[in-house]
């Protein structure tokens, strides 16, 4: 048992015993989507469950014909600015590799935005997006990203891009 006693006037107390249990299970998502080979930047594949960390993406081609399908993940926390208008979001990460339709988690320092994962709708340029999110406030603060998706490519054997099905495994916590 954790037992806390104030042991001044300044408000500091002291703790004599602290037990402490952290739990991180890894999670498993998985599904099918459709490669269009005509999509410049890859096929966005939006992960269905929520992850803080991803350690590994599996793609598999669909189908009776040899294809290669390979994917563009950025396992990377990105930080930036946000700024909330009524319904609209934009996000200033310079860099920040997203495309319309990626879901991306965002975690603000402050402001009225709640952390969660949001759908990218307009990339105005490589370092600004948006979303809508329903807010009658304007706010602007610091905010972090992850992404929840990654981009997607399909090749056959001479290297041309194709369009077909992919099976995709993603892991993490």
């Amino acid at each position: 048992a954790t037992r806390a006693t104030n042991t001044s006037a300044s408000g500091i107390y002291h703790l004599q015993s602290l037990s402490l249990r952290l739990d991180n299970k890894l999670k498993t998502d998985a599904g099918m989507t459709a490669l269009v080979s005509t999509d410049t930047n890859g096929t966005p594949v939006n992960f269905n469950t929520d992850f803080v960390d991803v350690s590994s993406v599996t793609l598999t081609p669909q189908g009776t014909v040899q294809r290669y399908a390979v994917y563009d993940f950025d396992d990377n926390v990105r930080s930036g600015t946000y700024t909330l208008t009524p319904n609209v979001v934009t996000v200033n990460i310079t860099s920040h590799g997203l495309q319309v339709g990626q879901r991306v988690r965002l975690a603000p320092v402050g402001g009225t935005l709640p952390l969660g994962v949001y759908t990218v709708a307009t990339v105005p340029n490589a370092s600004s997006y948006t979303f809508n999110y329903t807010a009658a406030n304007t706010t602007s603060t610091s905010i972090s990203q992850y992404p929840n998706s990654a981009r997607a490519y399909l090749f056959d054997n001479s290297g041309t891009r194709q369009s077909g099905t992919v099976s995709w495994t993603v892991r993490g916590s």
